[in-house]
């Protein structure tokens, strides 16, 4: 008995020290349809696809999912400034989904991107346009987004809440949307990039997202 005993403590010592060096992971299902592997519980707009104890995130079975990189995912880094978005829509009244498609479409949420003509930042902004918007610091994420938010919100007045023409505004500057007479100017760049915005902000509007005040937006 004295033998079974030890045997038995012995084992509930090896799984107690097995389950310590174990940890919980969850499998998640971005916006993008991409999977994510996390070792700490994330929120919105990520959905809980399963969670397990683990040694390693092989322990999974991605069942034909390709598991991006946590750091190379547009959708993990999305997370770090839901907050900024969400304070410039809360200040200018413009939907979250298209300030996320402008984000996404311009820097791939990341912040430190300067592109060679000089735009910085997450909404990459051009310093013509932060000194417009007075953006003091466009490395600044809050201020970028804040400053590239107000820009669109400018532009979608201006446009009579026509998105695509406000986009391609953003993209190529009004000057060029009026020289075409108010269409989207014939600049291969432009049109990809209206095309590739405008269908990220309608998967965005499939998913959830926070309840924001917002103006209706044509989308023809």
């Amino acid at each position: 008995m004295r033998k079974l005993l030890t045997i038995l403590t012995t084992l509930m010592l090896v799984l107690t020290t097995q389950l310590d060096a174990k940890s919980l992971a969850y499998k998640y299902q971005a916006p993008d349809g991409s999977v994510i592997l996390s070792d700490s519980l994330l929120g919105f707009p990520f959905k809980l696809v399963e969670q397990k104890l683990h040694t390693n995130y092989a322990d999974f079975s991605m069942k034909g999912s390709v598991a991006k990189p946590m750091k190379e995912s547009i959708a993990l880094r999305r997370v770090n400034f839901i907050s900024a978005v969400d304070a410039a829509v809360k200040k200018h009244e413009i939907d979250a989904a298209l300030i996320h498609a402008v984000i996404e479409a311009e820097s791939a949420y990341q912040p430190d991107v300067i592109s060679r003509a000089g735009a910085i930042g997450l909404m990459q902004i051009m310093p013509g346009t932060a000194a417009r918007f007075n953006v003091s610091d466009s490395n600044n994420p809050n201020q970028n987004v804040m400053g590239g938010a107000e820009y669109l919100k400018y532009l979608l007045g201006y446009y009579k809440n026509n998105l695509k023409l406000a986009v391609a505004a953003y993209n190529a500057g009004e000057g060029a949307v009026d020289k075409y007479g108010k269409t989207i100017p014939p600049y291969r760049e432009t049109q990809n990039y209206v095309k590739r915005a405008f269908s990220l902000y309608r998967r965005n509007l499939t998913a959830e997202t926070h309840k924001t005040k917002s103006v209706k937006i044509s989308m023809n």
